[in-house]
């Protein structure tokens, strides 16, 4: 069996574009095994030109996560560090290209 909750809060903080995100998710496999994760991301965009990401222009994203996984045996931390840079084409589609830095 295997049967996920999961619950999300969103939001922006102050300025045009930081945002953060907490999320938590249950994972049952079996009935014996049960695996919950943490996941706190938080992310601020910065235009490269004017105030705020057009069309057709490019901005820099960059992107802090903390990821807690506690399972019966153990209780495992990442925490994650993207510095990425897009293209917004149209909308909500970019073209994204960046590095990701990850501890264990």
């Amino acid at each position: 069996m295997l049967l996920i909750q999961q619950y999300v809060i969103a939001g922006k903080l102050f300025g045009p574009r930081i945002a953060y995100l907490i999320a938590a998710k249950r994972t049952i496999i079996r009935d014996d095994e049960s695996r919950i994760n943490m996941r706190y991301p938080i992310t601020m965009e910065i235009p490269l030109n004017g105030e705020k990401a057009d069309s057709l222009e490019w901005f820099l994203i960059i992107n802090h996560q903390n990821l807690k996984a506690f399972r019966a045996d153990a209780h495992d931390l990442q925490v994650r560090l993207s510095p990425l840079i897009d293209f917004l084409l149209k909308d909500q589609n970019t073209i994204e290209v960046g590095l990701n830095f990850c501890t264990d």
